[in-house]
């Protein structure tokens, strides 16, 4: 890895049905491994008492159906590309659960921000894919980003 910090974001708010919604999902290139460096949700719901969101950060076995494309952005002020490529809302049929990294409940009137440390990174392998997946027992919207380094 080069220490190319970059990052993409849902770049508005996504509707989540009551059911599992990919927000983002995050592709490395074929021979470059990538390592999540932090991520972020906030949702917008009116209820103190709805239950919580359910946030998973998972290997995904294939590539999100009805996605729309991110713009993917160097963080460290670099005139570099990133070779990762990241899409938001995935629309289609949840891609494949290949593991879990990480499952966090968040109140929907709420969000949160997570930055990993240095021995908490996520690495995804060339070719492998990571996704934000939101689980709302409510319909709410989200906004979300993931930054990551090649």
């Amino acid at each position: 890895m080069s220490r190319l910090r970059c990052v993409a974001t849902t770049e508005g708010e996504i509707a989540l049905p009551t059911s599992s919604r990919t927000i983002l999902q995050l592709t490395a290139p074929a021979n470059q491994r990538a390592a999540i460096l932090g991520f972020s949700v906030s949702f917008d719901g009116t209820s103190a008492t709805a239950q919580p969101v359910q946030v998973s950060l998972i290997k995904q076995s294939c590539s999100a159906p009805g996605a729309g494309a991110c713009t993917e952005q160097v963080d460290n002020a670099g005139s570099e590309t990133p070779q990762c490529v990241v899409v938001k809302n995935a629309t289609g049929a949840e891609p494949g659960t290949a593991s879990v990294h990480r499952r966090y409940n968040i109140h929907p009137q709420s969000g949160m921000e997570r930055v990993f440390g240095p021995d908490e990174e996520i690495v995804v392998a060339g070719g492998e894919r990571l996704g934000i997946v939101c689980n709302a027992p409510a319909v709410v919207n989200v906004t979300g980003h993931i930054t990551w380094e090649e």
